[in-house]
């Protein structure tokens, strides 16, 4: 037996050599992988792909990690073979020197450059502007809320200002001129509706004493009224409604009766007479119930989903008709993701687990849907009065690659883009349209007014 130069006894057989470095060079599969929440075994990660048990993943994406997997455990193994064969100190070097180029190289790939891959689809078209020049709002932002259809019905829209100091609710009109709300701005603050002549009604929380109290606040100036809760309303039911013009809400409250889960049912009630209350019964829809998304002017019939991501109409008079079923265009609606207009209504995905978010309509004479490219999920949505334009904001969906903001107008009828603008990362705009003409959108504390070809 002879002495190598790490002065090591070494008299093993090829075979075995082999057999050590194949074992070895599992070793990569306990690299760890540092996730947003919790820290796990790339092996593991691996195998939980393989047996489907988790999701989100493709056949073609699990085999080319896969494919990673067989490039790193061979490149590991090929190393320690080669330092077993001839155990010198520039070969042992070298196989220390791999590990962290392998967690490196296993890192980026796996939790980034694969993911980037297959989750984001590249966006090459260039922006569009077809529209005319307006006004702009600096130190402010849009707020998306309850009324917005009806605010911009009256050339209206909903927005806070100043973003620096004390921040306030306003009205702004087309012309960038605003009117100051006297509804308390803060996440106790829930709006209900708001009125184009700035009247509103709203919630106040306290969050420690784990309360609510109801207001009304009529013109701006006048003083503030509270309300009486609705009868039997309970947070878990899901958020009342109140209609545009301020007259009445509509909320999902327990229905008489002894079973387990108790039924629900409907009540729609006058905001000026407490005891004057409605009701839509829900047989149908026992025990999921269904949540509201608005109530008429009339205070006659209400717009609801249900869990099956349908949206209906029902009135106090029984009838009830589907106007929009998600197996016909596949959009997973939820209630702050349906618009319904006086044209027809417009619809966007709430959540897609790994896939493209879209959104569809049906106005006045044309009906469409829209396909994000993959890798953005939809921040704000709106369809104009006429029912002639549709806009959607966008943003991305994951923490990886370089996805600019998207705000994007199109025609309704024929989908043409009328304006195409890309945004910085995280920017979140919310859009609105404003009768007549009017477009808006926000970016950066800037709200901007566009005039809509005619």
């Amino acid at each position: 037996m002879r002495l190598n130069q790490l002065d090591i006894p070494v008299k093993v057989g090829r075979g075995h050599l082999v057999i050590l470095a194949i074992t070895g060079s599992f070793s990569v599969y306990l690299i760890p992988l540092l996730g947003p929440h919790a820290v796990w075994l790339w092996g593991e990660s691996l195998w939980r792909e393989v047996t489907r048990r988790a999701g989100g993943k493709n056949t073609e994406w699990i085999a080319v990690d896969l494919v990673l997997a067989l490039v790193i455990q061979c490149a590991a193994g090929f190393l320690l073979y080669r330092f077993l064969q001839k155990p010198r100190w520039t070969r042992g070097a070298v196989l220390v020197a791999s590990v962290p180029v392998f967690v490196a190289t296993v890192y980026m790939m796996y939790m980034f450059l694969l993911p980037q891959h297959f989750l984001i689809e590249r966006d090459t078209a260039v922006e569009v502007n077809h529209l005319g020049s307006g006004c702009t709002l600096s130190g402010s932002s849009l707020v998306p809320n309850p009324s917005a259809y009806s605010l911009g019905e009256a050339g209206r829209v909903l927005a806070v200002q100043p973003l620096s100091g004390p921040t306030r609710y306003t009205l702004m009109d087309a012309s960038c001129q605003t009117k100051q709300l006297d509804v308390p701005y803060g996440y106790e603050t829930s709006i209900l509706g708001v009125l184009p002549s700035g009247e509103a009604v709203y919630l106040t929380h306290d969050y420690k004493r784990q309360t609510r109290t109801w207001w009304r606040q009529g013109l701006p100036g006048t003083k503030v009224a509270s309300l009486s809760e609705p009868s039997d309303y309970s947070e878990a039911d899901g958020g009342p409604v109140v209609s545009a013009n301020g007259s009445f809400i509509a909320w999902v409250q327990k229905a008489p009766g002894t079973t387990d889960p108790s039924p629900r049912h409907i009540a729609i009630g006058n905001l000026a007479k407490n005891t004057d209350v409605q009701y839509i019964e829900l047989p149908d829809f026992w025990p999921s119930g269904v949540t509201l998304i608005s109530v008429n002017d009339a205070g006659t019939e209400v717009t609801a989903s249900s869990i099956d991501g349908e949206v209906f109409v029902m009135g106090v008079d029984g009838k009830r008709r589907r106007i929009f079923r998600r197996s016909e265009r596949g959009i997973s609606v939820q209630p702050t993701t349906f618009q319904r207009s006086a044209a027809g209504w417009l619809a966007w995905d709430a959540y897609k687990d790994n896939e493209p978010y879209s959104m569809a309509w049906q106005l006045a004479g044309s009906s469409g849907t829209y396909r994000l490219p993959r890798g953005r999920s939809i921040t704000s949505a709106a369809v104009d009065p006429a029912g002639q334009y549709v806009a959607v904001s966008a943003t991305t969906t994951y923490s990886i690659g370089a996805v600019k903001d998207l705000v994007l107008v199109l025609r309704a009828d024929d989908h043409s883009e009328v304006f195409r603008k890309y945004l910085p990362t995280y920017s979140r705009s919310q859009v609105a349209f404003l009768a007549p003409k009017w477009f808006a959108y926000d970016e950066g504390g800037i709200v901007r007014v566009l005039q809509l070809p005619q």
